[in-house]
């Protein structure tokens, strides 16, 4: 019986946990987007992941992220 109780409040936890979160769209294209050329693309993809490169911290968080998994089990 405490094994129903326990899996159905995880349940409702689980499932209720994103609720309220306004959405964030993103466009899938660009107006002119079809128009260019192969070239000006990669070109275009290199310069926004050198951008995103620039923009994100230089920290390792994988080892923070596994200890607080490990302690929320």
């Amino acid at each position: 019986m405490i094994h129903k109780i326990i899996s159905l409040t995880l349940c409702i936890v689980l499932l209720t946990s994103c609720g309220g979160r306004t959405p964030s769209p993103v466009m899938v294209s660009q107006f002119g987007g079809s128009k260019k050329k192969c070239t000006s693309l990669v070109k275009e993809m290199h310069m926004i992941s050198d951008e995103m490169h620039k923009l994100l911290p230089k920290t390792n968080k994988t080892g923070k992220n596994v200890a607080l998994g490990v302690i929320g089990i």
